[in-house]
């Protein structure tokens, strides 16, 4: 299996609910007095992810820092903060959200949107592998890990096996946030009741992923669809299967 796939697939405000969840829900949970909030953004990809944190972080009163790593540096290297947006993906509260943060914190032109220093400046880009055990050991106590677009690409295995390198970057407390589809990730997950599934926000993230609707097919079967068919509560362990935000609570800390 190849460990070092690379995607250049992302997406600016990919989920808004998600990002506002994080300044309006878990950063108040955690109650950080002595530093700066640490998040790290895995598989970055072309910075759409972390910029997006960042600009939604300037309608709050939080310190924050962000580190954002990619196991690509062909990708990093090709980096450009210039950015295209889907707005007719976006509807109702959501768009008009997404219209003033471009507004007050990009600067456009020829229907692209670059960042502004302030966002920038909040955001470390660098060269980073998950399977890297003498790289992941380096991190210690982040506060918030997202990993939005890697596990849909690996099998359950190699889900695992990031599983098990970023769970002790983890503060105790902190999250890890990913993206809410495919088989590999929830049959994963499945094997570390430290990572406890959150439902802050649940049912309006899961709805707000754009394109969800995209890939989820039902004529596939129902193994291939967790995650992606519509929110349904019925399921016994629902939410482990719809939930994108795992609270860090090792056992016997709770």
């Amino acid at each position: 299996m190849n460990k070092h796939i690379t995607s250049p697939a992302t997406l600016l405000f990919r989920n808004i609910p998600q990002v506002v969840t994080i300044f309006e829900k878990l950063i108040p949970e955690m109650n950080v007095t002595n530093s700066p909030i640490k998040i790290l953004v895995y598989g970055c990809s072309s910075g759409e992810e972390p910029l997006s944190v960042s600009a939604v972080s300037e309608l709050y009163d939080f310190d924050i820092t962000i580190d954002a790593f990619d196991n690509s540096r062909s990708v990093l290297d090709m980096r450009d903060d210039s950015k295209t947006i889907h707005l007719d993906w976006h509807h109702g509260e959501r768009l008009e959200y997404i219209k003033k943060l471009l507004s007050e914190f990009f600067v456009e032109s020829d229907n692209k949107y670059s960042p502004i220093e302030t966002i920038r400046k909040k955001i470390k880009f660098g060269f980073g592998d998950v399977f890297d055990p003498e790289f992941m050991q380096e991190i210690k106590d982040v506060h918030i890990i997202m990993i939005q677009n890697m596990f849909v690409h690996y099998i359950a295995d190699d889900v695992r096996l990031m599983l098990k390198n970023i769970i002790p970057q983890l503060a105790v407390g902190g999250f890890l946030i990913c993206g809410a589809y495919s088989k590999a990730r929830y049959e994963a997950l499945s094997d570390f009741p430290e990572l406890v599934p959150i439902d802050y926000n649940i049912e309006e993230i899961h709805n707000a992923w754009v394109l969800r609707k995209h890939y989820y097919d039902p004529k596939k079967g129902d193994d291939n669809i967790i995650g992606l068919e519509p929110l349904n509560k019925d399921h016994k362990d629902w939410k482990l299967r719809y939930s994108s935000i795992f609270k860090h609570i090792p056992r016997g800390s709770a």
